[in-house]
């Protein structure tokens, strides 16, 4: 005859049966978002994550508190809710510092280009123009034709033929030309890539109301940053 040491079930007292609570669900994915917050550093983007793991975190420790103690898991929100706030702050103050240092680069770039376009330098300011640039100095081509593309010689003789041109160099003959920066704006979507500037030269009355300088970011060579400009008009002085 064999004996059995196994309690009965009714020997498990009720307030034993009634100390079990359940894992909240949303407590979990709350927590899961904000470790894999870190991969907002990747792309702005997914931005989206942390502000889905804050999200989720206040809806779990909303249902758990309301719960009256039947569910748990208000440690792992709470700890997936934390992650996020820091990996989303990190990540915005990162976006915001790396677009103000890209502003002040291609600002800079577009002061450097306009100068050398006033001293009728114009060799260099055609060797810091993108292939696009170059290619919108030529005239259009006939329908069904394709020219070649603009080496550099071409766009230094096409670039001297641009109204901007005919307009800076006079002015620098009669004074040494200051140009403003009055604003540099990153380009929506281009993830920093493209700043439009927008100068002022402040000392000429006859001067362009104002110059719109585009500037985009390239890899040059030896992993070089390279900032050219894609794009120049100009504001007509109001009379």
């Amino acid at each position: 005859m064999t004996h059995s040491n196994a309690l009965p079930v009714d020997s498990v007292s009720a307030g034993e049966l009634g100390s079990y609570r359940s894992l909240s669900t949303l407590a979990v994915v709350a927590f899961v978002l904000g470790l894999i917050s870190p991969v907002v550093f990747i792309s702005p983007l997914l931005l989206v994550l942390p502000l889905a793991a804050v999200g989720t975190a206040l809806l779990a420790l909303a249902k758990i508190s309301a719960s009256s103690g039947g569910l748990s898991g208000a440690g792992l929100a709470r700890c997936g809710f934390a992650l996020a706030i820091v990996f989303g702050v990190a990540a915005t103050a990162r976006i915001t510092v790396r677009n103000e240092l890209f502003r002040r680069q291609a600002a800079a770039a577009a002061r450097q280009w306009l100068s050398l376009v006033a001293a009728n330098q114009i060799e260099k300011a055609a060797d810091m123009l993108t292939y696009a640039a170059r290619e919108r100095l030529r005239p259009p081509s006939p329908p069904g034709q394709r020219a070649p593309a603009v080496d550099r010689s071409q766009a230094a003789a096409l670039l001297r033929q641009d109204p901007l041109v005919r307009i800076l160099v006079p002015l620098q003959q009669q004074k040494h030309l200051i140009f403003t920066c009055r604003k540099a704006t990153t380009v929506a979507n281009s993830g920093g890539k493209r700043v439009q500037c927008t100068y002022k030269i402040t000392n000429s009355p006859a001067a362009p109301a104002a110059l719109i300088v585009a500037v985009r970011r390239s890899q040059g060579a030896q992993g070089r940053v390279d900032w050219l400009i894609d794009a120049w008009s100009t504001v007509p002085a109001k009379l």
